[in-house]
């Protein structure tokens, strides 16, 4: 089985002033398989109440779905990541990653931070990939205790065909992401950091020079599957404020 995942973090369709039409033009011209969410809403009134993976699942005209809640939002509904799928999401499951709590913690670095699981399923086929999605911290030391709980997560696995994706808020050589990359296969690794900016969307050649250009936006398989393929998607019309990641996964 082969599975093409986009990872993409839509800053929940306020960034262009198509909103969620601009992002699912994105996906559409992707085809994907799989989309891994980040930055969400469901329920929000900047989102008109909208349900933002439900809506992308109908106009993609993908399926399957599932939203994972991070953050209660104020005014009513939630914030979070979410997967739109062609093929069934088997067993969907949150699972809350750590914050710090206390006086001097700052109102951004104590935002709830989660990972989403599901296991997308070939139709008759026994064929599977437990798809991760998440959005990591804005502190090294929660994405580093975030990054373990990642782990730890894949190895609950048992082995089963697994992928990671989502915005890492890390550069490739933060101790975070290698942390990562000593269990798992990094599926853009093999390009240059200067060629693989996720951060700010458009042209990555656009950003050269710019020492806020950066990689942020990631997938991750582990040893049970293989990227056949892998890039970023420089998203020109600039759709949302990230360029979302594509890779093709066999297992």
């Amino acid at each position: 089985m082969q599975l093409r995942l986009v990872t993409y973090n839509i800053k929940s369709g306020l960034y262009h002033p198509d909103g969620l039409e601009a992002v699912a033009r994105v996906l559409e011209e992707a085809d994907p398989d799989v989309v891994a969410l980040q930055e969400v809403d469901r329920g929000t009134r900047r989102a008109r109440n909208e349900d933002q993976t439900a809506w992308l699942a109908a106009r993609l005209e993908m399926p399957y779905h599932c939203f994972g809640a991070a953050t209660p939002w104020d005014g009513g509904g939630e914030y979070g990541v979410g997967l739109v799928s062609d093929l069934p999401l088997v067993g969907p499951k949150v699972d809350h990653l750590w914050v710090p709590h206390g006086e001097g913690v700052g109102h951004g670095a104590r935002e709830p931070r989660v990972v989403l699981s599901a296991t997308v399923e070939a139709n008759g086929k026994g064929e599977a990939l437990t798809v991760m999605v998440t959005h990591l911290g804005l502190t090294e030391e929660q994405r580093a205790r975030q990054a373990r709980q990642l782990l730890e997560r894949v190895q609950e696995m048992g082995g089963r065909p697994v992928a990671l994706a989502g915005d890492l808020n890390a550069h490739p050589d933060s101790p975070e992401v290698r942390l990562l990359a000593e269990s798992l296969h990094d599926v853009l690794a093999h390009v240059p950091e200067t060629e693989r900016v996720t951060f700010p969307s458009g042209d990555p050649e656009m950003h050269g020079h710019d020492f806020l250009a950066r990689t942020i936006d990631y997938i991750f398989v582990n040893g049970a599957a293989k990227a056949v393929e892998a890039r970023v998607i420089a998203d020109y019309s600039l759709a949302s404020d990230h360029n979302p990641c594509e890779a093709v996964i066999a297992v």
